[in-house]
């Protein structure tokens, strides 16, 4: 994520998540906040099953925000 562009810096304590382990890094922490990627092109926005599993059991959802409308059709090139 590109958080380092804004003025002034927007400090983040970022962790990986490990799919072989199905485990975020460093080990034992969940973060406090996870932002999960929707896009049509999903090679940009694959977010994986293990993360998707940890957010449904023990995130609740807060703000979402749209980066588009469906009020006309769009077209990908995946």
């Amino acid at each position: 994520m590109p958080f380092d562009i804004s003025r002034p810096r927007f400090i983040v304590d970022e962790c990986t998540f490990d799919e072989t382990t199905n485990a975020f890094v460093p080990a034992g922490r969940l973060p406090a906040w996870i932002i999960l990627p929707r896009s049509p092109l999903v090679v940009y926005s694959r977010v994986p099953e293990g993360v998707e599993r940890i957010v449904k059991a023990r995130y609740d959802l807060v703000p979402r925000i749209p980066a588009t409308t469906d009020d006309h059709p769009r077209i990908y090139d995946q």
